[in-house]
């Protein structure tokens, strides 16, 4: 498959030959916010993530606004990734759906945010809103985390593809594993999305301690990206990017030979 028929964003392929590392940053203060972002950018990190449902001017539309534009200088060159996580998928806060549909707009406009993350199954008609985001410029990464369970194989396979029918540039799904055949069934799905759509990156994980082999094997099986922290440890089942890096390199590595 040639590069051309991947996503390619501020030279990155989604899809390439390995993951792409993207470091979540979530944080209340703004201040906090900009220091880890510079700090990555200065790393060379390729993508950042920064988690709304954290930061404490969400609900401020013009703090909102102008933190997008404090944000525009620093990631020129990085990926940004603008996620509000709701109570219901594991996150802070559970705005209306007409003031979450009002941050989309804001984070859209901004033209800050290569992707803005919309929760697939949370809305009742995610087509338009994937439409409203892409009118705006703004790509969509379309997700939806199970805190319960690994679903069957059939059924995960089905939701990434109605994610990709509703034209999501990418698809994410997280689960909860039970035993270790749940982490063998998520990495068969990825693999088999992956070959059959290989012009829509996936990403996947299984949450916990557990699920740590799926976050790190997308250079085998196909995930795109892979998330690790930045400060934080509160998140479910992320590493600490610097230690993440070196799991990937040193899968890459023996992957070709290198070790």
């Amino acid at each position: 498959m040639e590069n051309e028929e991947k996503l390619v964003v501020k030279g990155k392929t989604f899809g390439g030959e390995r993951p792409i590392l993207c470091v979540t940053i979530a944080e209340q203060r703004e201040e906090e916010i900009l220091r880890q972002v510079k700090q990555l950018v200065g790393e060379g990190i390729s993508m950042v993530e920064i988690r709304g449902d954290f930061y404490d001017g969400l609900y401020d539309e013009d703090r909102l606004t102008y933190f997008f534009r404090r944000l525009k200088p620093l990631v020129q060159d990085t990926i940004l990734l603008f996620t509000v996580r709701t109570i219901p998928q594991g996150g802070r806060t559970e705005p209306s759906l007409s003031y979450l549909q009002k941050i989309y707009d804001i984070a859209s406009i901004s033209g800050v945010c290569d992707f803005i993350d919309i929760e697939f199954n949370e809305l009742p008609d995610p087509g338009q809103v994937i439409r409203r985001i892409h009118e705006s410029g703004a790509k969509v990464v379309a997700s939806d985390h199970d805190y319960m369970q690994t679903s069957k194989a059939a059924e995960m396979f089905d939701l990434l593809e109605k994610m990709g029918r509703a034209k999501a540039d990418m698809v994410e799904l997280a689960v909860t594993p039970e035993t270790p055949d749940d982490l063998l069934e998520l990495l068969r799905v990825t693999n088999q999305f992956n070959r059959s759509h290989p012009d829509i990156p996936v990403i996947t994980y299984s949450m916990g301690e557990e699920g740590i082999l799926t976050r790190v094997t997308g250079e085998i099986f196909g995930s795109a990206v892979t998330f690790g922290s930045a400060g934080r440890s509160d998140l479910s089942g992320h590493v600490n990017y610097k230690s993440m890096q070196k799991v990937l390199d040193q899968v890459h590595d023996s992957l070709h030979g290198k070790l």
